[in-house]
């Protein structure tokens, strides 16, 4: 059970900084990305 919640962790982390990545180089769409993942993040 832990193990695999590490590995979900993981997972979303790497998504994540995939996503940041990408939404990086638009820097008007990236405020707005970085808020609702925050908000993702913090209603999960």
């Amino acid at each position: 059970m832990w193990y695999s919640q590490m590995r979900l962790g993981l997972d979303w982390g790497q998504r994540l900084q995939k996503l940041i990545k990408k939404i990086s180089d638009n820097s008007l769409f990236n405020l707005c990305e970085m808020n609702s993942v925050t908000t993702l993040f913090l209603w999960m």
